[in-house]
Parts: C-alpha cells; sequence; structure tokens
C-alpha cells in the first residue's frame, strides 16, 4: 500500500514539473495572479514581453501595465466578467517598463475551487502590435493613394452620397473635379519620377488652400476633387477660384527643375436633386468645358443646361454637334431686314442651324449652350 501510494505521488510530482516547464517554455507570456489581483508568478516570457523581472512583477497589480489608453469602465466590466467565473478575451493597451505601448492580445482564465468560487486568474498574453499595425496600414491603403496620401475614389464616393443626402435634407453642397494642365509635358520631358514629385507637392499645397473640414481626394493620374459640405454653389466657384489661382501662382522645384502649372477646375451643384453618379458626370463635364476653353479656369455647371434632363440626353447633343461638324450639317438661313420707307431689303441676317441626321432643323438655342459649355463653340 505504501508502495502504491509512493508511486502516485512521484507520478504527481513529476505532472507538476511538467506543468512548470511547460508554463516556463511557453513562448507566450503567462501571469497568475490571486483573487484580488495580486501577482504570484510570472513566466520568463512576461519579462521578456514587459521588461519586468519576476521580483519586480510579484506582489504587484497588472496596474503595473497600465497605458493610461483604457477607461475604467473597461477594467471594471474585465474584472467583472472573471470573477463570476467567465472567461475574458480581448485586446489591450499595455505599457513596458521603458515606456513603450504596445497591443497585448489576452486571455484571462479563473481557476476555481471545488465550492465554485474563484481563487485564481490565469493570463495569456501575446504581443500583437506589428499585426495590428499592419492591419491598419492595409486599411490606410484601402481608403488612401498610395503616392500622396490622400483619401481615394473610395472614400470621395462615400462622401459625395452622404453629402446628397444631406443636400435631399437642404444642407446642400458642392463637387469639384480638378485636373492638372499639361501634365503629360512633365513625364514626357523631365520622367516619371518628376511627375510623382509633382503630384506630391501639388497635394501638399491643395491640401493647404483647401483646408478642412473639406475633404480632398486623389481620383487617379493627375486628376484631384474636393468635397464640400454646406456650401451653396456661389461659395463653391469661389473655393475653386482660389484653388486655380493658388496653383497659377505656386512655383514648384521637381527634382532641381522650376515648374509652373494650372489646373481646370469643373463644378457641379449638390442641392438634392441630382443622384451621386450624376453629379460626378456634370462636374466631369464642366471640367472637360474648362479645359475646352483653354484650360487654367473654372466653369462651373450652369443652368442653361437645365433643359436637358440628363447627362444621356447633354452627351446626345454633344455627338450631334460632332457629327454636324464633320459632315457640314450646319448652314445659315438668310432672314431679310426690309426697310419699311421704301419696301426695299436693306441687310440679310443671317441664323446659324443645325440639321442632325433625321434632317430636323435644329435653332441655335437648343446646341450653342452645350457647344459652349464642351469646347466646341
Amino acid at each position: 500500500m505504501g508502495q502504491k501510494r509512493r508511486r502516485v505521488q512521484q507520478r504527481i510530482s513529476v505532472v507538476r514539473n511538467l506543468q512548470t516547464i511547460a508554463l516556463e517554455a511557453v513562448a507566450n507570456a503567462v501571469v497568475i495572479t490571486d483573487r484580488a489581483g495580486l501577482i504570484q508568478w510570472v513566466n520568463p516570457a512576461f519579462t521578456q514581453l514587459t521588461g519586468y523581472a519576476a521580483r519586480e512583477a510579484i506582489g504587484q497589480t497588472p496596474r503595473l501595465l497600465n497605458s493610461g489608453v483604457h477607461s475604467d469602465s473597461f477594467f471594471k466590466y474585465l474584472w467583472a466578467t472573471v470573477l463570476k467565473g467567465d472567461v475574458w478575451r480581448g485586446e489591450t493597451y499595455n505599457k513596458r517598463k521603458d515606456g513603450s505601448v504596445y497591443v497585448e492580445e489576452q486571455t484571462i482564465t479563473p481557476v476555481k475551487s471545488p465550492s465554485g468560487s474563484v481563487t485564481y486568474l490565469i493570463a495569456i498574453k501575446q504581443d500583437v502590435t506589428e499585426r495590428r499595425r499592419q492591419e491598419e496600414q492595409i486599411r490606410h491603403l484601402a481608403s488612401h493613394d498610395a503616392l500622396t496620401n490622400l483619401p481615394n475614389r473610395r472614400v470621395l464616393e462615400e462622401g459625395l452620397q452622404r453629402v446628397v443626402e444631406a443636400a435631399r435634407a437642404g444642407q446642400a453642397g458642392a463637387l469639384l473635379l480638378l485636373d492638372l494642365d499639361n501634365f503629360k509635358m512633365v513625364n514626357d520631358s523631365l520622367g516619371h519620377f518628376a511627375g510623382d514629385q509633382l503630384l506630391i507637392a501639388l497635394a501638399n499645397h491643395l491640401a493647404h488652400t483647401v483646408g478642412q473640414p473639406h475633404l480632398l481626394v486623389r481620383l487617379g493620374g493627375d486628376e484631384f476633387a474636393v468635397l464640400l459640405e454646406h456650401a451653396s454653389i456661389h461659395e463653391a466657384a469661389l473655393m475653386a477660384e482660389r484653388i486655380r489661382q493658388a496653383v497659377n501662382e505656386c512655383h514648384f522645384y521637381i527634382i532641381g527643375h522650376p515648374f509652373d502649372t494650372s489646373v481646370s477646375i469643373g463644378v457641379a451643384p449638390l442641392d438634392g436633386r441630382l443622384h451621386a453618379h450624376k453629379a460626378m458626370a456634370l462636374a466631369d463635364s464642366a471640367l472637360y468645358a474648362a479645359k475646352g476653353q483653354g484650360r487654367n479656369r473654372v466653369v462651373v455647371y450652369q443652368s442653361e443646361l437645365d433643359q436637358v434632363d440628363n447627362m444621356a440626353e447633354v452627351n446626345h447633343v454633344v455627338v450631334q454637334i460632332k457629327t454636324a461638324l464633320r459632315e457640314g450639317r450646319f448652314f445659315f438661313q438668310f432672314q431679310p431686314i426690309v426697310n419699311l420707307n421704301s419696301g426695299e431689303v436693306a441687310y440679310y441676317e443671317a441664323l446659324i442651324r443645325m440639321q442632325t441626321g433625321s434632317d430636323q432643323v435644329v435653332g441655335p438655342d437648343a446646341f450653342i449652350p452645350v457647344a459652349e459649355r464642351f469646347g466646341l463653340i
């Protein structure tokens, strides 16, 4: 009987030694506290993670690592969870002995007595700072332009939808589309690296000019956008002109070469009548007109085009104009001006007309506003 008892005790001793060895060797930090939170034991991985030796940690509470990031309510919920016997899993921002803050993923498991009360708490901790940094970088890249670090098209689309909905509730806004004039010349003459440097310098200059709380976005290439909330079309036009002047008056230095440039800007209102995609199309059309009229200018979407119900019809008129130019379908009708005293024709007034593909004759009021806006006049 005594021999059997000794074998059992030896087996228990071996198991306990193995448990101690496992806890000592495990890569994750392990902390054991009593019910009051006083640290009873830590493994070497804890010292490696926090910088605190076992003799410095034992007898202390986990507040030794408090970074000040979390609120009191956060810790009250944590302790309430484990003291009622439930496992707590989560992330905490803790502070090492050297003062550096790190992100810690941990699981706290209560140890219960035979009667069911919590006697000890075992926390297993892992440093996930680098993983979180990489995840945050991925999230940032998903919403920002890699070259200029400005928000990207995805952010604009989300913001545009928000401003359109606000406009329907009476809070008008505006959308500005910007295009750098003659950007291809920079790439062709100085190379793509110089072009990238110009875009970075321009982005910084635009950010300073636009300011908060407006949203400045790089759409891609040499195209940018500005989303204005709570702004009338008049205020948007003033902002666009301020941007145009700021770029026009700025002297950029790209890889040692002085370089002057300008921007063309199209402005469209967000007044609640337009969907987001239609507002983008109108701003793009206004930008196209600004470039067609000689660049370095601002074109605001005007009411002359309100007679056209949607951009599909506007584009149809543009196609008609281009076809009429190519096929010689513009002609004059001459209206005689008669001298009432003599009854003779004094001269003729020449009136331009456009003949469509269906041989319909269209007056100037239907195509001249469109031609002016789209650089076809």
